[in-house]
C-alpha cells in the first residue's frame, strides 16, 4: 500500500521556514523572507524544492563587506557554498532535517497550520520485528488517501481547509507521541469508505440551486467567514490572513469564467462533505487517531556505532513511575537517556509489556534532526552533543563571538554557563571515544592520563623478552653445569629505544590502518546494500513508469469525460437560470396556497347549499339522455332510408359522413351525460346517507322523550321529513316533464 502523497503537497512557505531554521542565524538575517520578491511558485513544489532554494539564495543579500588592505569585498556566497555545498545538496539536507515524525509542528511553530502534510509516513520496526506507525503519521496517510481518491481538480482552497482540519484534529487528539501497530487492512478499509462516499457526491437540484443563490450573493467578507466556519477551530490572525489571501486569489482567478457561480458552489459543498466524511472516519476509528492502545510504546533511539538509547521520562511514563528528574535549573530543558542494557538490568520484568520502537537518530550534514519530546508533542529535543556542536558552529561561524570580545574576562561567564549546561564528564567521554583528546586544547582526559606511556610499555616488553630467553636457555643447559650467576640486566641504547618507539608507532599506525580497512569494508558492504536497494528501486521505478503511462491513458479518458461533463454543466447552467425564475414563481405560489385554503373553506360551506340543486340537475340530465336516444333512433332510421335511396341520390356519401359525424357528436354527448349522471348519483347517495343518519339521530332523540316544535327544514325548501322526497336516481322516471324541454333533432 502506497502511503505517500500522489501529488505535490510541499508549500513554498514550508521550504522557506525549514531552510531558514537549517542555516546559520547570521546568514538568515541576510535572506529575504518575502517569496513574492523572487517569483516563487504560489501553490506547491516538488519533493525537495531545489529550484526554490536556488532562487532563495540568488535573490538574497549574501555579500559581506570586509575592509582590508588587499581585498575590499569578499562575497559570502563562496563561503556559503563551501559550508553547505551545492543547492541540490542543501535541498537534500533540508529534506532530511524536516522529515522526522512531527517535524511539521516544529517547522510550523510560528503559527502556520494551514499547510498540507508534506512529510513521508515511515513504518518502523519494534524489537520483536513488528511493524508500527506513528499516530501523527496516521493523519498524513488520511490526507494522502483523500487526495488520491478524489478524482477532480483540488484547488489550494480545498487543500488548505483539509490541512487545518486534520492538523487541528491531531493537536486535539494527540498530546504526546505514540505508535500503533500497522495493519494494512485498516487503511484499505478507510480508502474504500472514502471511495464509496465520494462516488455518492452529487448535486441535488433541490439543495444545490438555493445554495448557489445564497453563496454567490454574499460579499467577500461574508464568503470568507462562510468558508472559515466549515472548520470549527479558533482561527488565529496568521491563519485567517493566509486563508483570506488564498481565497481572494481563487475568486480573482475564476470570477471571469462563465460558470464561476457553479464552481464556487461546488467548491464549498465538496469541502463541507469531505470534512464531514473525515470527521466520521476519525470518530469511528478512535484506536488509530487517539492516544491509548493495548500496549505502551517507547522509542528506542539507535545512534551510530550500535548505541541504543531510551528517554527516562518516556520509559517512566510507560511503566507508571513518577518522573521527578529535575535536579538543577539546566535539567528543566534536558531529558536524561539510558542505554538499553541499563534498562534491562534495572527494570527487568517491568518492561515485558512495553513495545520498544526502533528509531534511527537522523542527522543532516550541518544540523541534527529534532525529536519530539516524551511528554508533549509541541516540545522538541536533540542529543546534547548535537546541541553542543550546533552551539559552537553558531558561536564561531555565525556570531563570531571570539572575534568580537575585547578580553577573556567577558567570555568566561558565558563559557561557565556552557560548562554547567553541557555535562562536561559526558562530553569528555564522547571526545575520548572519538580519539580527539589530543586535538582539543587544554582538555584533561582522565582516561588518557591513566594509561601508561609508550616508552614504559616498550621497557616492560623488553624485560619480559629477556626473562623469557633466560628461562629457555636454563632448560637447555646440562645438569652438571655450574650454578648461574647473576649478571646485570642488559641495557638498551638510545638508538635501539628510538627504533622500538618507531616500531610501536608503526604498530599503532598499522592497527589504525586495519581499523580503517575494516571501516572501509563495512562502508563497501553498506554501499553494496544501497546499490541493491537502488536497483530494486529502479525496477520499482520502471514498474511505476508503466503504471504512470496506464494512468495517463486513464487521465486522457477522464479528461474527455470531463469535457463532456462541462458541456452538460453548461446546459445545466442554462437550466439553472430558468429554474431560478421558477423558484421565484414557486414562492409566489406558496403565498397563494394560503389564500386558496381560505377559499376552500368558504366553498365547503357553499357545497351544502348546492346539494339541493344537484337533484334537479340529475333529473334534467336523464331527460336529455332519453331525448338523445330518441334522436339516435331517428338518425338510424334515416341512415336506412338513405341506403335504400343510394342509387338515386348522388350526394349520399357526403350526407352519410355528415350523419356519422352527428352520430359521433351525439355519442360523445351521451357519454358526457352518462358520466355526469353517475357523478350526480354518487353525490346523491352520499347526501342521502348523511340525511338518513340525521333522521336516525332525530328518531332516536324523539324516542327518548325529547320533542321538537319545529322540525329541520332543508335549504332548498323541500320537506326532508317525507321519505318520498328522498328518491334514488334510479327511481326517477325517464319521461318526467319540464316546462322547457329540448326540441328533438331533426
Amino acid at each position: 500500500m502506497n502511503l505517500n502523497s500522489p501529488e505535490a503537497v510541499l508549500s513554498p512557505e514550508c521550504v522557506l521556514l525549514t531552510t531558514l531554521n537549517y542555516v546559520l542565524d547570521d546568514i538568515t538575517a541576510k535572506m529575504t523572507p518575502d517569496l513574492s520578491k523572487f517569483k516563487a511558485p504560489t501553490s506547491y513544489v516538488k519533493d525537495k524544492g531545489e529550484e526554490l532554494v536556488v532562487r532563495l539564495f540568488e535573490n538574497s543579500n549574501l555579500s559581506l563587506s570586509m575592509k582590508n588592505n588587499c581585498a575590499p569585498l569578499i562575497n559570502i556566497k563562496f563561503l556559503f557554498k563551501g559550508m553547505y555545498g551545492s543547492s541540490e545538496e542543501l535541498a537534500e539536507n533540508v529534506k532530511i532535517y524536516r522529515s522526522s515524525p512531527g517535524s511539521g509542528l516544529y517547522a510550523d511553530a510560528n503559527g502556520y497550520l494551514l499547510y498540507p502534510y508534506y512529510t513521508t509516513p515511515v513504518i518502523y520496526r519494534s524489537l520483536k520485528d513488528e511493524q508500527y506507525l506513528c499516530k501523527s503519521d496516521a493523519y498524513i496517510v488520511l490526507q494522502n488517501l483523500t487526495l488520491e481518491v478524489y478524482p477532480f481538480e483540488k484547488p489550494q482552497v480545498l487543500r488548505v481547509l483539509l490541512a487545518i482540519f486534520l492538523r487541528s484534529q491531531e493537536l486535539k487528539n494527540l498530546k504526546r507521541m505514540e505508535f500503533l501497530k500497522f495493519d494494512q487492512k485498516d487503511f484499505a478499509s478507510i480508502k474504500k469508505e472514502i471511495e464509496k462516499e465520494i462516488k455518492s457526491f452529487g448535486t441535488d437540484p433541490a439543495e444545490f440551486f438555493p445554495m448557489m443563490a445564497e453563496i454567490t450573493n454574499l460579499a467577500f467578507p461574508d464568503l470568507h467567514l462562510r468558508f472559515k466556519n466549515l472548520v470549527k477551530v479558533d482561527w488565529g490572525e496568521p491563519e485567517a490572513a493566509f486563508f483570506e489571501r488564498i481565497l481572494r486569489r481563487y475568486v480573482l482567478e475564476f470570477h471571469v469564467a462563465p460558470n464561476f457561480k457553479y464552481l464556487l458552489t461546488i467548491l464549498y459543498s465538496t469541502a463541507e462533505r469531505i470534512i464531514n466524511l473525515l470527521k466520521k472516519i476519525i470518530d469511528n476509528r478512535l484506536e488509530i487517531f487517539l492516544l491509548g492502545g493495548p500496549r505502551p510504546t517507547v522509542r528506542l533511539f539507535e545512534d551510530h556505532g550500535g548505541r541504543q538509547l531510551v528517554m527516562k521520562a518516556e520509559l517512566f511514563n510507560a511503566i507508571n513511575k513518577p518522573t521527578n528528574l529535575i535536579k538543577n535549573g539546566f535539567d528543566e530543558i534536558c531529558f536524561e537517556a539510558m542505554t538499553m542494557e541499563d534498562v534491562q538490568k534495572q527494570f527487568g520484568d517491568q518492561i515485558k509489556d512495553i513495545e520498544f520502537i526502533r528509531l534511527p537518530i537522523l542527522r543532516a550534514k550541518d544540523k541534527a534532526v529534532p525529536l519530539q519530546g516524551p511528554l508533549n508533542n509541541r516540545e522538541f529535543f536533540v542529543l546534547a552533543i548535537d546541541a553542543f556542536f550546533d552551539l559552537m558552529r553558531n558561536v564561531i561561524l555565525g556570531v563570531k563571538l571570539f572575534q568580537k570580545i575585547p578580553h577573556w574576562g567577558v567570555a568566561e561567564p558565558i563559557c561557565v554557563s556552557w560548562y554547567l549546561a553541557f555535562k562536561h564528564e559526558e562530553l569528555k567521554k564522547f571526545v575520548h571515544n572519538q580519539k580527539g583528546c589530543s586535538r582539543v586544547y587544554a582538555l584533561k582526559c582522565n582516561e588518557c592520563e591513566s594509561k601508561p606511556k609508550a616508552s614504559e610499555i616498550q621497557k616492560t616488553f623488553e624485560d619480559l623478552k629477556i626473562t623469557k630467553e633466560t628461562s629457555e636457555s636454563s632448560k637447555k643447559a646440562p645438569e652438571a653445569s655450574p650454578p648461574l650467576q647473576k649478571f646485570p640486566e642488559p641495557t638498551i641504547t638510545q638508538k635501539e629505544s628510538k627504533n622500538c618507539e618507531k616500531c610501536f608507532r608503526t604498530c599503532e599506525m598499522l592497527n589504525e590502518a586495519k581499523k580503517e580497512l575494516k571501516s572501509n569494508e563495512n562502508r563497501i558492504k553498506n554501499l553494496e546494500k544501497k546499490l541493491s536497494t537502488k536497483e530494486k528501486k529502479l525496477e520499482e521505478f520502471e514498474d511505476q513508469k508503466q503504471k504512470i503511462q496506464e494512468k495517463e491513458k486513464e487521465i486522457q479518458e477522464k479528461l474527455e469525460e470531463i469535457e463532456q461533463l462541462k458541456g452538460k454543466v453548461e446546459k445545466s447552467l442554462k437550466i439553472a437560470e430558468d429554474n431560478g425564475k421558477l423558484i421565484s414563481e414557486v414562492t409566489k405560489l406558496t403565498d397563494s396556497i394560503a389564500e386558496l385554503n381560505e377559499e376552500h373553506s368558504k366553498q365547503t360551506e357553499k357545497f351544502l347549499e348546492s346539494q339541493n340543486q344537484q337533484f334537479d340537475k340529475i333529473s334534467h340530465l336523464e331527460y336529455e339522455l332519453d331525448m338523445a336516444r330518441q334522436t339516435t333512433e331517428i338518425l338510424n332510421q334515416k341512415i336506412l332510408e338513405l341506403e335504400n335511396q343510394r342509387a338515386e341520390n348522388e350526394n349520399w356519401e357526403a350526407e352519410k359522413q355528415n350523419l356519422h359525424l352527428e352520430i359521433q357528436e351525439n355519442r360523445g354527448k351521451i357519454k358526457e351525460f352518462y358520466d355526469e349522471n353517475i357523478r350526480m348519483r354518487t353525490e346523491n347517495e352520499v347526501n342521502q346517507r348523511m340525511i338518513q343518519q340525521l333522521l336516525d339521530k332525530l328518531s332516536s332523540a324523539t324516542s327518548s322523550g325529547n320533542s321538537y316544535s319545529n322540525p329541520p327544514v332543508a335549504t332548498s325548501g323541500r320537506d326532508y321529513s317525507n321519505p318520498v322526497n328522498y328518491r334514488r336516481p334510479e327511481s326517477l322516471s325517464s319521461g318526467s316533464k319540464y316546462s322547457n324541454p329540448r326540441p328533438t333533432v331533426s
